[in-house]
């Protein structure tokens, strides 16, 4: 069975990437099966953010 929260996790760090002169590729660490960590480098600075589905998703604008 696959991990749910390895594609948002590696889309995050896709996304963050290009922001930053980073030093050091991101790290993505298994919490448990509903959470994830990221360890990015941000100008030289290791910070970590944790990743969870959001269980009541906030509504959506129609799109047309």
């Amino acid at each position: 069975m696959t991990w749910k929260m390895l594609k948002p996790a590696e889309k995050l760090c896709d996304r963050l990437w290009p922001t930053s002169e980073q030093k050091l590729p991101h790290e993505i660490i298994k919490l448990n099966d509903e959470s994830a960590a990221v360890v990015i480098d941000i100008d030289g600075v290791d910070y970590i953010l944790t990743m969870q589905e959001v269980p009541r998703q906030r509504p959506r604008p129609a799109s047309n």
